[in-house]
């Protein structure tokens, strides 16, 4: 099951309902990933967030071994 990720427009985290820093991201992906879980996960910015916001949460899913980033549709 894909991850869905969420930051909103005063620029917090939001992981299953619960807001998380990017920086403890990283390590969830990569056991995840090494476990053999799907390497998809969703990021849905709010329009109204800076892109400043959204850049920390790309570096840590990137880290944690997952390549690509979709929109949720």
């Amino acid at each position: 099951m894909p991850w869905l990720i969420n930051v909103t427009r005063d620029g917090k985290h939001i992981f299953r309902d619960q807001p998380i820093l990017p920086r403890n991201w990283g390590p969830r992906f990569a056991k995840r990933v090494r476990n053999g879980a799907e390497k998809k996960v969703y990021l849905a910015v709010d329009a109204r967030a800076s892109y400043g916001a959204a850049t920390p949460v790309l570096a840590q899913i990137r880290f944690g071994g997952h390549r690509k980033c979709e929109l949720p549709h």
